[in-house]
C-alpha cells in the first residue's frame, strides 16, 4: 500500500471515477458540502483522501472526486493505491465529532445559529468557516437570548423558537420585549404573555404545533408572530404559505452572511423544510444521476458478495454511465 500527495485537477478526478465501481449509493449533499468548500478556498489538506484497492477499485473519496469534476477546481488530496480490497467494510464507520465540540461553543446555542443557517443555505453540512460567520454575525443576539433565558423548557424554547427569538433581536425588534415574551413562555408565565404568546402556548399544549414536526418552519413562523412586539394583540396563529412567510428572513440572512440568493453549486442547496433536492446544471443533474444509478446496480452485487469477482470489476465503466464521454469532453474543454 502507497499514498502518496497528488494534484487531482478535474480531468483526473473523472479518471478516477471510472473506478468507482463498487461503492456506497452517493449523497449529493456531502458532493455540496466539498464543492462549497473547493469554491470557497477552504480546502485543506488532510490525511484522508482517495483509497484504490489492488482490483483497481475506488474504496474511498467518490463525493470528493465527483465535487472535484463538478467544480472544476483541482485539489491537493492524499492518494492511496493498492489498498486491501477487504479495508472497505472499516472505511467511514467512526462517530463523527460534534460541531458544538469542533467550534468550543454550547450545542443549543450552535443548533440555533444552525437553524437560521439552513434557512439562509439550505439543509446540508456547514464547515466550520461557514458557522464562524454566522457567530459573527448573529452571535451577539443569541448570547443575550442565553444569558437572560438559558434554562431549557420542553418544546417551549425548542430551536424554531430560539431561532425566531435571535432573529428578532438581531433584526432591530424591541430585544426587551422579546427576552421578557420569551422568558414567560418557557416559564409559563401567562400573567407576562402577550395575547399572540398566549395562543401560541395553546397550539403547543394542544399539540396542534410540534417542534418535532416535519415542517420545523412552520413552527418558527409561528414562534415569529409570538415574539414580535408588532403582533402581540393576535388571538390566533396561523400561517398559510411559510415558505413566503420566510422569504423575508432568508433574503436579509443571505445579505448578512454573504450568501448569493442563486445558489452557484452544481447541485443547490436542498430547501429547508423540504425533501429532495433541486440541481441549478442539468449536465451536474445527470451527472449524478448516473452516478447513483452506477452504485444501485455494484451495491446489489455487493451484497451479493460478487463485487470482488473479475468478472464484475473488469467491466468497463462507461457501459453504466451514459454520459460519460460527453461528461469527459466537457470537462476537458474546459481545462
Amino acid at each position: 500500500m502507497k499514498t502518496e500527495t497528488v494534484l487531482v485537477t478535474p480531468l483526473r478526478a473523472a479518471e478516477y471515477l471510472k473506478l468507482n465501481t463498487a461503492n456506497v449509493p452517493v449523497r449529493p449533499s456531502k458532493v455540496r458540502y466539498f464543492a462549497g468548500i473547493l469554491r470557497r478556498g477552504e480546502w485543506v489538506l488532510v490525511h484522508q483522501g482517495i483509497a484504490i484497492s489492488t482490483e483497481r477499485v475506488i474504496l474511498d473519496g467518490q463525493h470528493r472526486l465527483m465535487a472535484i469534476v463538478l467544480t472544476g477546481i483541482a485539489a491537493q488530496i492524499r492518494v492511496t493505491t493498492d489498498a486491501d480490497p477487504k479495508s472497505w467494510v472499516a472505511i467511514d464507520t467512526n462517530i463523527p465529532r460534534p460541531l458544538a465540540a469542533v467550534l468550543g461553543r454550547p450545542s443549543r446555542e450552535v443548533e440555533t445559529i444552525r437553524f437560521l443557517q439552513n434557512i439562509a443555505q439550505g439543509n446540508g453540512k456547514k464547515t466550520v468557516a461557514e458557522c464562524n460567520q454566522a457567530y459573527a454575525v448573529l452571535g451577539t443576539a443569541t448570547t443575550k437570548l442565553f444569558e437572560y433565558c438559558p434554562t431549557p423548557a420542553r418544546v417551549l424554547t425548542a430551536a424554531p423558537i430560539r431561532a425566531a427569538a435571535v432573529y428578532l433581536i438581531w433584526s432591530g425588534k424591541d430585544a426587551d420585549h422579546v427576552l421578557r415574551t420569551y422568558g414567560a413562555m418557557a416559564n409559563r408565565r401567562y400573567g407576562d404573555m402577550s395575547t399572540a404568546a398566549q395562543a401560541f402556548v395553546r397550539q403547543v399544549d394542544s399539540n396542534k404545533i410540534r417542534s418535532g414536526s416535519l415542517d420545523r418552519l412552520d413552527f418558527f413562523a409561528r414562534a415569529m408572530l409570538a415574539l414580535d412586539p408588532e403582533t402581540v394583540a393576535l388571538t390566533r396563529l396561523h400561517v398559510a404559505d411559510t415558505t413566503k412567510f420566510t422569504s423575508i428572513v432568508r433574503i436579509k440572512l443571505q445579505q448578512a452572511l454573504g450568501i448569493k440568493a442563486e445558489a452557484t453549486d452544481a447541485v443547490s442547496a436542498k430547501p429547508f423544510g423540504q425533501r429532495g433536492y433541486r440541481a441549478s446544471s442539468p449536465d451536474a443533474t445527470e451527472c449524478i444521476q448516473d452516478a447513483k444509478e452506477l452504485q444501485k446496480k455494484y451495491h446489489s452485487a455487493l451484497t451479493r458478495r460478487r463485487h470482488l469477482k473479475k468478472s464484475m470489476t473488469g467491466r468497463r465503466y462507461e457501459k453504466f454511465f451514459p454520459n460519460w464521454e460527453a461528461f469527459m469532453a466537457a470537462v476537458q474543454a474546459s481545462q
